[in-house]
């Protein structure tokens, strides 16, 4: 094994840049979302339920698919099946979608 070194440092709101041996990267986001693009120049986008555990990462895919991937991982989680809480799972599906397209606007 060798060493390794990684230093991040916040910037602004949501914002965070990180030294490491192998460059430099530079994300934004918030809990729920974050967009990374490393020193290669490769973006990863990473979408959390948090207190979950539960996180999506893609990389290089369109936004598209990664919504329709975030709601049925929802869909899936929630059990939209349930005849008694399928309410639950179609709000969680509603609002989860909603953020998503509201932080891709900015």
């Amino acid at each position: 094994m060798g060493f390794s070194f990684r230093k991040s440092k916040k910037i602004g709101n949501g914002g965070k840049i990180t030294f490491s041996n192998s460059g430099i990267s530079v994300s934004h986001g918030n809990k729920w979302m974050r967009t990374t693009r490393n020193s290669k120049g490769q973006v990863t986008k990473t979408y959390r339920i948090p207190g979950t555990g539960i996180r999506y990462t893609s990389r290089g895919k369109s936004i598209f698919i990664d919504l329709l991937y975030i709601l049925l991982i929802l869909a899936g989680f929630m059990g939209l099946s349930d005849k008694e809480n399928w309410h639950i799972g179609l709000g969680m599906i509603i609002i989860f979608g909603y953020l998503f397209i509201k932080r891709c606007k900015k």
